[in-house]
């Protein structure tokens, strides 16, 4: 059994959890919200005006999620290419 040894300098309070976002992951996810805020658009201009929008919002939904991926990969690679002396 472990026992927990008391440090030399003063106690100081545990902090509760907090997440860390470094800048690529807040691009990610406002890249992520901005195609959802464009299928929306499309979903709802679609309820009002008809196929043209419909189709629009059905491309994006299934080819988005594809082409960010294959970019997020890409990106990836690049960076990870770039880093190598």
């Amino acid at each position: 059994m472990q026992t927990r040894q008391p440090s030399s300098g003063p106690d100081r309070p545990e902090r509760p959890w907090q997440p860390r976002f470094g800048l690529r992951g807040l691009m990610l996810v406002m890249l992520i919200c901005s195609v959802m805020a464009a299928a929306t658009s499309y979903l709802v201009q679609s309820a009002r005006f008809g196929r043209g929008y419909q189709a629009a919002f059905i491309a994006i939904t299934l080819v988005a999620p594809l082409l960010l991926a294959a970019l997020v990969a890409n990106v990836r690679a690049l960076i990870l290419r770039h880093r190598r002396p």
